[in-house]
């Protein structure tokens, strides 16, 4: 006798490899409108309190990434809803766009390709591209964890960077194996960072955590760079300090409005670097969350308990 194939929702593009395997075990939907549903695959969708009482038999949330604010984690748990997600899955992706961004800051690759693809260039190694090099500079991380960790393991490996950091939840002894000096206050560690990366969580806690003060408190000429939540970013306060040159340059793949709107002020800046939340992007990170959220939701609507629950 053929077992009943669970209902699942799907809307949003995850690697073909996971469609397919979702596609073998449940019967894919994307319309909530479906009273069978028992799973949702979300990568940005908003799955809020009233959408899950809209859907008496779902018992399982799954996010495709790390980031899980999109989802009513309170209620979901209240109403009984598994939620899971794919830890470590992009850290190699995100990780490597950072440094990406790092790069592109400092030696002024956008508006450099800018300039030749107009045509104005009229001279090699104009002076007005002179840029900086990442080797031997002091590195702050804002959040240690697995990607905040990778990309301090490039920079220190490739440029021979010093790794200081600020993370109230991670132990000291933890720093310590990591080798990282640990700095207890944002503002002291900004203030002797050349280089300062966001990769921490969005919450209320985080919300413009990069404000105006913090970023007076930067060495003139640092650089900063976020791949983790755009709100986490004054991009108001961001825009002066670039606007005014107080900061050297930064680089962003995530916004307070997403999709960035074309008119957001901090495009015009040729010191800015933007890319559309693209941190996880790669075909490698995309099978890996792909396969992992699909997996652990078919486990938990199965019976079975989940391999990456969010508690």
């Amino acid at each position: 006798m053929n077992q009943i194939k669970p209902t699942i929702y799907l809307k949003e593009p995850i690697h073909e490899e996971a469609v397919n395997y979702l596609n073998e075990h449940a019967v894919v939907v994307d319309d909530f409108n479906n009273t069978a549903i028992q799973g949702i695959v979300t990568r940005g969708e908003i799955v809020d309190k009233p959408l899950m009482l809209r859907l008496p038999n779902l018992k399982v949330i799954g996010k495709h990434g790390v980031g899980y604010d999109n989802i009513d984690i309170q209620s979901a748990h209240e109403l009984g809803i598994c939620v899971v997600f794919t830890p470590g899955c992009n850290t190699e992706a995100v990780a490597e766009l950072a440094v990406t961004h790092i790069l592109s800051v400092y030696r002024r690759i956008i508006p450099a390709y800018d300039e030749v693809r107009s045509g104005k260039n009229e001279e090699i190694a104009p002076a007005h591209f002179i840029g900086r090099e990442v080797y031997g500079k002091t590195v702050g991380l804002v959040g240690i964890g697995r990607i905040g960790r990778r990309i301090g393991d490039i920079l220190r490996s490739a440029f021979k960077v010093t790794l200081i950091g600020y993370d109230p939840f991670v132990s000291d002894e933890t720093f310590d194996q990591l080798g990282i000096y640990r700095c207890t206050d944002l503002l002291a560690m900004c203030s002797v960072s050349d280089i300062v990366n966001i990769s921490i969580p969005f919450s209320k806690d985080t919300e413009n955590l990069i404000n105006a003060d913090v970023l007076a408190s930067f060495k003139k000429d640092a650089i900063l760079v976020n791949s983790s939540r755009g709100n986490i970013v004054n991009e108001k306060d961001l825009y002066d300090a670039l606007r005014s040159h107080r900061l050297y340059g930064a680089g962003m793949d995530v916004f307070a409005e997403e999709p960035i709107p074309g008119d957001n002020p901090l495009l015009l800046l040729p010191n800015f670097v933007a890319t559309p939340h693209i941190g996880a992007s790669t075909d490698e990170a995309m099978l890996k969350m792909g396969m992992t959220v699909v997996q652990d939701v078919l486990r938990v609507v199965n019976g079975a308990s989940a391999m990456f629950p969010v508690k």
